[in-house]
């Protein structure tokens, strides 16, 4: 019910009134901090005056207000030293925290005046009070739960990603993706470095499958481990043979050793002391190893089986190409990441494309096709409708294409694409035996939408060998 103040027998809830700026207090817990430059806006007030009323409601000091909303403009009429600005003068705001809040919330979404961290914070004074949850905030706000969730997060990363976030440096997106880091310092203030660069989504993309490596590497440790086998690093292993080496310079009785890698656990000899070692490189997640031991000064060395043991210590090439492996399978990790993080960003380019890029890309397709050289191409410029060439240059046809390309609608486009996606099964057609071949799924899928899709008839030639291919298929299964 709205009334005004010439009527007050009436429960007042709203009323317009014109109040001084000194008598109306900015909210102590108004989300927006910043209010930015307000001398233009001083200027625009001193020759028009305040054009939208302020929100404001009682205060608990006589004859004072409370801002709940047009922070910028009550500091402008200030600065333009107005005596009174208009106001909507909310009662059943006064002495309700939460309402205020709300309201103050509300109205500067719908402005899209709040950057996402003043924002955060906002939803986090809200969910303070007793009364508020989430699935509430989220049903008087409008927005989803999960924008909520987000937004507090982002009002709780460090200051340094909070300015970056205000300045705009860094995308919603990837400050949200460096959340998901927070519980491991080392590794969120190292992705942080990369924050807004290039690099960032692949160092996020390797950070993910660290995790999920370590995640998987615990689960095989105790499967091994729960079958009695024991799990070992390198650095574990090298300090065990290093101890023996050098116990055995002061006591002969003591046998060298070291631990050899077997490509399969077939390759262990029987009776050796084996031990598994994580490694995410292999289909497993695992290789072993098995100790073999060097002969000592008195002769040969025996395993526990007995038998002789002869020493196979790694030779230079055998490192070398050791060292190589690790590197190639480095390598190839590092390109599948990237490859995750080039078409994860090149599918989100597709979902957000408007018609022009659209056109841009389909028009790029088509004159790929077009243009190649090879037997196709006189196919593929055929089904586009070029005009016959007047001149045997591959120049002047380029651009001939190009010309006629650029002049095609975003239909003509995407038909003329699936056309030339066709177009090896259409040059096929050219020769009598393509016909004769069976089966032939491609040009049989072809022959399909020729027919169902274009509405394409057969002469009576294409007909006659569709016929003799059908009378040869059904002779065949008899």
């Amino acid at each position: 019910m709205t009334t005004t103040q010439s009527d007050p027998t009436e429960v007042r809830e709203t009323i317009l009134e014109h109040l001084r700026p000194t008598a109306i207090v900015p909210h102590p817990k108004n989300p927006r901090t910043d209010l930015g430059d307000v001398s233009e806006l001083a200027e625009s007030i001193k020759g028009q005056g305040v054009l939208e009323p302020l929100i404001v409601t009682p205060a608990n000091a006589k004859g004072k207000y409370t801002l709940i909303a047009g922070h910028r403009r009550h500091a402008a009429a200030k600065k333009a030293v107005l005596k009174t600005v208009p106001c909507i003068v909310r009662f059943d705001l006064a002495g309700d925290d939460r309402a205020q809040l709300e309201v103050m919330l509300t109205e500067n979404l719908h402005r899209s005046d709040l950057n996402v961290v003043e924002e955060g914070n906002a939803y986090q004074s809200l969910l303070e009070f007793d009364d508020v949850d989430l699935k509430g905030l989220a049903s008087r706000t409008g927005h989803k739960q999960k924008t909520i969730r987000d937004r507090i997060k982002l009002a709780n990363a460090p200051q340094s990603v909070r300015d970056r976030l205000v300045a705009r440096q860094v995308t919603i997106e990837d400050a949200l993706a460096l959340t998901e880091f927070a519980a491991d310092q080392p590794v969120y203030d190292r992705l942080a470095l990369f924050l807004g660069t290039p690099n960032f989504a692949f160092t996020l993309e390797e950070a993910r499958k660290d995790r999920d490596w370590l995640k998987r590497e615990a689960k095989i440790v105790k499967e091994l481990t729960d079958k009695g086998i024991r799990v070992a690093t390198d650095d574990e292993l090298d300090e065990e043979a290093d101890a023996a080496t050098d116990a055995a310079e002061t006591d002969p009785a003591v046998v060298t050793f070291d631990w050899i890698e077997a490509q399969n656990e077939e390759e262990i000899p029987d009776g050796a002391e084996r031990v598994a070692l994580t490694d995410r490189n292999v289909v497993s997640g695992y290789v072993w190893k098995y100790k073999q031991f060097f002969p000592g000064p008195e002769g040969d060395a025996t395993n526990p089986s007995g038998e002789p043991i002869k020493p196979a210590a790694e030779t230079p090439a055998q490192a070398q190409a050791r060292d190589e492996r690790e590197r190639k399978a480095k390598l190839d990790e590092d390109l599948r990441i990237a490859a995750t993080v080039r078409r994860r960003f090149l599918a989100k380019a597709a979902a957000e494309s408007n018609s022009d890029f659209a056109v841009r890309c389909l028009r790029l397709h088509v004159m790929d096709h077009c243009t190649r050289s090879g037997y196709t191409k006189a196919t593929a410029v055929e089904l586009l409708g070029v005009p016959p060439m007047t001149k045997d240059d591959d120049e002047n046809d380029h651009a001939e294409i190009e010309r006629h390309v650029n002049k095609m609608t975003l239909p003509q486009l995407a038909v003329s694409a699936y056309l030339l996606g066709n177009l090896l099964q259409e040059e096929h057609l050219t020769a009598a035996f393509q016909w004769q071949r069976a089966p032939y799924p491609a040009l049989d899928a072809w022959h399909n939408d020729l027919t169902s899709v274009f509405g394409y008839e057969y002469s009576d030639v294409e007909q006659g060998l569709l016929d003799a291919l059908d009378a040869a298929t059904a002779d065949a299964q008899e």
